[in-house]
């Protein structure tokens, strides 16, 4: 009787001295009315750092944008290596998607700016291009959206999507 004591007062004394918290290596700030950065208390903490050749033959070389679809699956626009590279919700590799061809027409993700899914559809921004390219969830390309003039708008607009 008194091992079973001794080991529930431990385990007690043991528990009550432990803390639940996180620790960042990043200092946190905002402004004040001044305009001088202050102490803030921590937002959020990094879980993990993806590189982009942990799984795949390179690293990311100007990732421009990312998003989620409906199953949190991550999404990122790695524009410098002309690729989507696709991420489960607990971070772990899925896929890389190449630039998308409609009709024949190769389409480059080098000038590419942002990404939006919605539903079964990719959005590829190509601001340069003044283009949309809208491809399906495993990489083929659908159709490609430009600006269509109208009477309404100044013949001066350029159609930049980003």
């Amino acid at each position: 009787m008194k091992r079973v004591l001794s080991l529930v007062l431990c385990l007690l004394l043991i528990s009550g001295g432990l803390t639940a918290g996180a620790y960042s290596n990043f200092e946190e700030y905002i402004y004040s009315t001044a305009g001088e950065s202050v102490p803030a208390p921590q937002t959020y903490a990094p879980v993990k750092v993806i590189y982009g050749d942990e799984d795949t033959d390179r690293v990311f070389s100007a990732p421009k944008d990312a998003d989620t679809d409906e199953s949190g699956n991550l999404y990122i626009l790695d524009s410098g290596n002309n690729r989507i590279v696709v991420y489960d919700s607990d971070l772990t590799f899925k896929s890389v998607l190449p630039a998308p061809s409609v009709d024949g027409e190769q389409f480059s993700l080098n000038d590419c700016t942002g990404i939006f899914i919605r539903g079964n559809e990719i959005y590829l921004a190509n601001k340069l291009g003044g283009e949309i390219y809208v491809m399906d969830m495993s990489g083929a390309g659908k159709r490609v959206l430009r600006f269509k003039p109208l009477a309404v708008v100044d013949k001066s607009f350029v159609f930049r999507p980003s």
